[in-house]
């Protein structure tokens, strides 16, 4: 809170309010990375496997619009010997990010694409398809939290406050993640509750 000295005093006091929610969606990452002396050799490696993928994934209910390649690269290898530089092959890597809306289904879907031959995983991300309704109950309370610090401060210090504020700013919310966790059998994804916050700032005059 801060106190300025205008023609009318002020106070800035700011509100949070916070709504936990489970998560509806996991977006996740899976890469195919062959590498062989010969190119056209490590393309059709990496597209056996990745045709493999697909079909896996598919067949655990995950439409083919909610499947789409974020990264095809190709790159030499090199070895260093000696000082010198040695051609090793070429490395193919083919990526697909994935979404799912069945979260409980998420690690047998890791598991299966890991045996059919992704060898990388990763940008695992646990969402809300439409928070906006579930934000807006946060920003309600951030703004009930507001106005009840700006009375208390002025009830406290005997102030006559002007009960509608002259400036109010929202503050970019964040999200806190849940987590990936591991068994010795099996890949599961604990999803736990997302808090979605509000934050705002509001200034009085008294």
């Amino acid at each position: 809170m801060s106190l300025k000295n205008q023609t009318k005093e002020s106070m800035t006091v700011f509100g949070t309010g916070s709504i936990s929610a489970m998560p509806d969606v996991l977006t996740i990452r899976l890469d195919v990375v062959t590498e062989h002396l010969d190119l056209t050799i490590a393309q059709q490696f990496n597209a056996e496997k990745i045709s493999r993928v697909l079909q896996a994934i598919t067949e655990r209910g995950i439409p083919r619009e909610n499947i789409r390649t974020v990264e095809y690269t190709i790159q030499p290898k090199y070895d260093y010997q000696n000082g010198e530089q040695l051609f090793t092959g070429y490395e193919v890597t083919h990526g697909l990010l994935i979404e799912i809306r069945d979260i409980n289904e998420a690690g047998k879907i890791i598991d299966s694409a890991v045996q059919l031959g992704v060898n990388r995983v990763g940008n695992i991300q646990l969402q809300i398809k439409n928070p906006q309704p579930i934000y807006l109950q946060a920003l309600a309370l951030a703004m009930r939290d507001a106005e009840k610090k700006a009375q208390t401060i002025a009830q406290t210090l005997h102030l006559t406050l002007n009960p509608k504020p002259i400036s109010i700013t929202e503050i970019t919310p964040q999200q806190a993640q849940p987590f990936l966790a591991l068994n010795k059998t099996s890949t599961q994804i604990e999803s736990g509750q997302i808090i979605i916050q509000a934050t705002v700032q509001l200034v009085y005059t008294f």
